[in-house]
């Protein structure tokens, strides 16, 4: 009978935490609209929008680029405020948390942030969509309204930008660092947080280059830190589906989900992404779900499913599935380069898949986290 008794005490510690019963998040993000390209086509988005809001979901996410700025400046005004005449009353009219980040497009002179210009913009936004608008003068916010129990920051990745080049980018960068670690120390230390940052805070996946100062990055790093609790980043920029990760200590992670784009720009299949997340009776993600969706296409659509997305060993796990499953790296590709007609040729050339196994991982703790994961590229692919 103590045997017994042992046994299912046991079983009981070392059960997981999702054992129990698990609450489902639902929510879209659409990312990378680039209106008025040549390259995007409105029905795709339109579509995108209808589509996405008959999921009946929690939160809408906008992960920047909502318009394109490769055009004269009066042109540029007149694409962001006919997006937002057009669309931005369907959004309210949802009835629930719109959370934001602006993208290098969304300002009148790529990644530039001069705050004059990103007022002029900001108060376009403002005007449009009213108390759904809560970015302040940096590009920064909290969401107003926490969605199951999650904390929903914006973040302008901008400043983080080795392309931006005003002359003032290094103190906004250290105003918005300082700005997150405040908020982050002011929430309950078991409150997950979800970060929505239009750049990565990573590298370009298998291109080498940073797409934030490394030097931010590891600041970026040093504040999640402080966090025991879960912390996802939601993001776009590459117009590819890419999955990073940060290695932090005690094995905990911070996933990087990066959604591709809806505009067609460079010449990517037009796609956007519904999410599914179990969260657990503290609202911990405990297993995140997402579908990305193809509106030419709906064959096209591919659904991912990672547990326990806040441990490190689970990114070192995925990383070597990657590394030894040439099916699942094949399809890991199909999204990564979003079905466009060279996907697989992409996929297949000498040091692309090496590179993209280098590249998971953040660079600023690629060594820690990378030493874990002995990895061997099969000649398969």
């Amino acid at each position: 009978m103590r045997f017994l008794s042992t046994v299912l005490f046991l079983v009981v510690l070392l059960a997981p935490a999702w054992a129990a019963p698990l609450r489902t998040l639902r929510f879209v993000q659409w990312s990378d609209l680039h209106w008025g390209h040549e390259q995007t086509r409105p029905a795709d988005w339109e579509k995108a929008c209808r589509e996405g809001l008959a999921l009946r979901p929690e939160a809408l996410v906008l992960t920047g680029d909502l318009v394109d700025n490769k055009c004269p400046p009066e042109e540029f005004a007149r694409r962001t405020e006919v997006f937002l005449a057009t669309h931005a009353a369907p959004l309210r009219a949802a009835g629930v948390p719109l959370v934001l980040s602006l993208g290098n497009n969304d300002l009148p002179l790529n990644y530039q942030t001069d705050p004059g210009q990103m007022a002029e913009v900001l108060t376009t936004w403002r005007r449009h969509l009213g108390p759904a608008f809560y970015l302040d003068e940096l590009g920064n916010g909290v969401c107003p309204r926490p969605v199951a129990g999650i904390t929903w920051i914006s973040l302008n990745s901008l400043v983080f930008s080795p392309l931006n080049q005003y002359e003032g980018r290094g103190l906004q960068a250290r105003r918005t660092m300082t700005w997150l670690d405040r908020q982050l120390a002011a929430l309950p230390a078991d409150r997950p947080v979800v970060i929505a940052s239009h750049i990565p805070p990573t590298w370009d996946q298998f291109g080498h280059a940073p797409a934030w100062e490394p030097a931010e990055i590891r600041r970026f790093e040093q504040v999640l830190e402080g966090r025991r609790a879960p912390v996802v980043v939601l993001s776009g920029h590459f117009h590819r589906n890419e999955l990073h990760a940060l290695s932090l200590t005690d094995g905990r992670a911070v996933p990087i989900l990066d959604a591709g784009a809806i505009s067609g720009k460079y010449g990517y299949r037009p796609n956007w992404r519904s999410h599914q997340w179990m969260l657990d009776s503290r609202s911990w993600p405990q297993r995140i779900r997402w579908r990305n969706r193809y509106p030419a296409n709906p064959a096209w659509d591919q659904a991912w499913q990672v547990d326990r997305p806040h441990l490190s060993r689970t990114w070192s796990l995925y990383v070597i599935r990657l590394a030894g499953d040439s099916r699942f790296f094949l399809d890991y590709m199909r999204d990564f380069w979003a079905n466009q007609d060279s996907w697989r040729a992409n996929a297949l050339q000498p040091g692309v898949r090496r590179g993209v196994l280098d590249e998971f991982f953040v660079r600023p703790r690629l060594g820690a986290g990378q030493a874990r994961v002995r990895i061997r590229v099969s000649a398969g692919a």
